[in-house]
């Protein structure tokens, strides 16, 4: 079966009280999407859910919501799921963007689109400054990428400016200032093919461990 899940396993929502870990389960073969409690420990179908709609990437955590970029009939977008109230939502995209091959990321705690143009030759990377704004949307800068790049976003931005992304199985640090890519050293990374390519994703460690239901 075709299933894309994305899990919100992060500090619990204590604005409403209901502290609660959920899970998002978007189920393509079947047309249905559905949002999983760990409080109830049950499964709950989540009504409104378009089918022919394609999910892509990883979804992103921002303001109580998950977000993914879709796509439906060649037309971009950005779907969101409510985790409180569980009703879907949307964020429009720049008006000015342009190119295909979108991915949605994170800097900081800003959504964040990587958009490549159609020569892929370079990427706009642009940042919704304040959520949900259309007009917050800018565009911070432009990459210029090496030949046989792969789409990286941004992963992280260093006080100075620069920021690190991945290009196909190594890290990569692009200095906007002066448009340059320079590729650190990684211990302990091993590549055993030029076709390699490595993901990446930021995470922050955690002692707290969810309370399961039903245990003794």
């Amino acid at each position: 079966m075709n299933l894309k899940i994305s899990i919100k396993l992060d500090h619990p929502i204590s604005k409403f009280d209901n502290h609660d870990y959920k899970v998002v389960g978007i189920f393509c073969n079947i047309f249905k999407a559905a949002i999983y409690s760990l409080n109830s420990d049950s499964w709950k179908t989540l009504e409104d859910f378009k089918p022919g709609v394609s999910y892509c990437g990883s979804a992103k955590f921002v303001n109580r919501k998950v977000h993914w970029i879709t796509k439906h009939r060649r037309c971009w977008g950005i779907t969101s799921i409510d985790l409180v109230d569980e009703k879907w939502g949307k964020v429009e995209l720049p008006s000015d963007i342009k190119g295909g091959g979108l991915k949605l990321g994170l800097l900081g705690s800003d959504l964040l689109v990587l958009c490549n143009n159609y020569e892929r030759t370079h990427s706009d990377v642009w940042v919704m400054k304040e959520y949900g704004v259309k007009a917050s949307w800018t565009k911070l800068y432009t990459i210029t990428y090496p030949k046989n790049y792969n789409l990286s976003l941004p992963l992280f931005t260093y006080n100075k400016g620069e920021i690190l992304l991945t290009f196909k199985s190594t890290f990569a640090i692009y200095d906007p200032k002066n448009d340059s890519i320079t590729y650190p050293e990684v211990p302990n990374v091993e590549v055993t093919s030029i076709y390699e390519y490595m993901d990446a994703e930021l995470f922050i460690e955690s002692l707290v461990c969810p309370d399961l239901p039903n245990e003794d």
